[in-house]
């Protein structure tokens, strides 16, 4: 199950097709949901008298969880960051704290997408509330003089992983990660 916060269905289902993916059968068949809050949220804001009002967004991160249909194995919100903007810090904690317990109480597995300027208006407070964090960016490689993408691993309970950025690709054949000490891409 995704829940689209920026994008349509027919945007997600596209841009898994550049990177050689055709989810339109599992989407038509019902074995992926995407759940279109980002029409739903435009068209709310866009009804209001006096135009955009991001508190008109009516949704609370618990209550994401009532859209998990039975059965979900896999729940992916992008962008998340779109309801932390709204809410104090303290509420935030409260509601990702709630969000998790639900998910994981519903045996679904959750990745939750939150882009850099939310991460930080909220203090990174996300990362307390979940079990992994993956952290994605792009910045320029001086030596090469060429920008690159970057994925490090800053936190994963139970999990030992190396605290050192690799780099990644994302080709049509997926996503290649360069192996450590700048060896080859790896799938």
């Amino acid at each position: 199950m995704v829940i689209a916060t920026e994008e349509t269905p027919e945007d997600v289902l596209y841009q898994a097709s550049l990177l050689g993916r055709d989810l339109t059968p599992y989407y038509e068949s019902g074995q992926l949901i995407i759940e279109n809050i980002f029409e739903n949220r435009s068209e709310m804001i866009g009804q209001t008298r006096y135009g955009f009002k991001p508190e008109s967004l009516d949704i609370e991160i618990p209550n994401l969880v009532e859209l998990i249909h039975e059965g979900t194995e896999c729940l992916v919100i992008d962008n998340i960051g779109t309801f932390a903007l709204r809410v104090s810090i303290k509420r935030l904690r409260d509601q990702f704290d709630a969000l998790n317990y639900l998910v994981r109480k519903k045996g679904c597995t959750a990745l939750l997408i939150m882009d850099e300027s939310a991460h930080n208006i909220t203090h990174q407070l996300a990362e307390y509330s979940v079990y992994g964090s993956i952290r994605l960016l792009v910045r320029e490689n001086s030596y090469l003089g060429k920008m690159e993408r970057y994925l490090s691993i800053p936190k994963m309970r139970s999990t030992p992983v190396s605290p050192e950025m690799s780099v990644f690709e994302i080709t049509s054949e997926g996503i290649k990660i360069r192996e450590s000490g700048g060896g080859n891409l790896v799938e």
